[in-house]
């Protein structure tokens, strides 16, 4: 990591001292202009979260958090600016839960945390190109395999050296980024070497494609331990079609992983299959999702947002060994401008072998009734059959942000 970091210094001091008028005499004024005219951001979340679970190694959780987020975006100097921003999360009250599953209490995982969420410096000099360097918010696509997981109340950033190119090809942005850490949401930081190259080619509204490779070595010795270390190659393809009153959209992926690096397993396969139909009040999508297993291991996101797929009593944030299968179906919409709702009902299912796992129900609600402030309430119930336990969740939320 030392080695890339004086490399990029120096790649930044070159661009710097080659830049127009760039001698600190002229500079000095447009310099500390462009520290004293940034932007700041605050944003404050206040949670509760409860777990009614049948599993009798668990009791009941219940959880009062506060998220508390304070950053400083500086203003923009020959071509460079830099952020900052620091996070913290604190228990209210008794904290009956576990932030992590080697608790006696269900996970809630949003452990008592302070830390530099994000911190890297920006270049934008060169015309259609942006690298950044530092701890940062990384999501690609979806999510569905890189994300920031934003839901919990300790965001998932990175340690990186980001690329992303949205010019250098017509209709195309190519995003690459090297990985050294993940810091995660129960705050503990994942050491790896990743390389994340996502290409998106624009064709039309009807059509986005989308080709990407995430190589991903674990250290060893990390803290949780990692997943295995992978190769995962795939193609996603998204479009939307004016119909009617509204528009028809669909997504469809496909991908494959592999063993990599220091592993050693058997490939397996992603599959999406997408439609939905919306107007500008509400939409409906039916879903299909297949992550392969084969009994002994299977296709595995590390890196996702992960509470955002397949349930949101997140009972398959680690693919089952013998895969998951599951099929969906989603209504939300907006109402009087400014409530959103969703209702979303999942069937899961293995793989490999004939299990039955569950089925779940999920449910949201939405208010923001100011730019700043909005409230929300939710629900998951899954409801166990062949895997884990019946669980119920809840959660309402107010949160303040500019």
């Amino acid at each position: 990591m030392k080695q890339h970091k004086n490399a990029l210094l120096g790649l930044l001091a070159g661009i710097t001292l080659a830049a127009p008028g760039a001698n600190a005499a002229d500079q000095a004024p447009t310099l500390r202009a462009a520290l004293e005219g940034g932007r700041a951001n605050l944003d404050l979340r206040l949670r509760h979260e409860s777990v009614d679970t049948d599993n009798p190694a668990k009791k009941d959780a219940e959880a009062n958090t506060v998220r508390t987020r304070l950053g400083y975006t500086t203003g923009a100097w020959n071509g460079f600016d830099a952020g900052i921003e620091f996070e913290g999360v604190s228990h209210i009250g008794s904290a009956n839960y576990s932030p992590t599953p080697a608790g006696s209490y269900a996970v809630v995982a949003d452990p008592d945390s302070n830390e530099l969420n994000q911190a890297y410096i920006r270049y934008t000099g060169i015309a259609g190109t942006t690298l950044k360097y530092g701890r940062q918010r990384i999501v690609l696509d979806n999510a569905r395999f890189v994300g920031n997981v934003g839901w919990r109340q300790n965001e998932q950033t990175y340690d990186a050296l980001s690329v992303t190119g949205a010019t250098w090809l017509p209709k195309t942005t190519v995003r690459y980024a090297f990985l050294t850490d993940a810091n995660t949401i129960i705050a503990t930081d994942r050491p790896l070497h990743g390389h994340l190259l996502n290409v998106s080619y624009a064709l039309a509204p009807e059509l986005n494609l989308v080709a990407y490779g995430y190589l991903l070595d674990w250290a060893t010795g990390g803290v949780p331990t990692p997943p295995a270390d992978s190769r995962t190659l795939g193609l996603r393809a998204t479009g939307a079609v004016a119909l009617g009153a509204g528009k028809f959209g669909y997504a469809l992926e496909y991908a494959q992983q592999s063993d990599y690096a220091d592993a050693s397993f058997d490939s397996h396969g992603y599959s999406l299959a997408e439609l939905g139909y919306g107007v500008p009040a509400v939409g409906v999508k039916l879903g299909y999702e297949l992550l392969g297993g084969d009994g002994a291991s299977a296709f595995q996101t590390p890196l996702a947002t992960l509470h955002a797929f397949n349930g949101w009593a997140d009972l398959f944030l680690s693919t089952p060994a013998t895969g998951l299968r599951d099929v969906y179906l989603q209504a939300g919409g907006t109402a009087f401008q400014k409530l959103g709702w969703m209702v979303r009902s999942h069937r899961f299912d293995a793989d490999t072998g004939s299990a039955d796992y569950g089925k779940e129900l999920d449910a949201q609600l939405t208010w923001a009734f100011l730019d700043t402030l909005s409230v929300g309430a939710k629900y998951a119930n899954y409801d166990a059959k062949d895997f884990s336990f019946d669980t119920t969740k809840t959660w309402a939320w107010v949160e303040y942000r500019f």
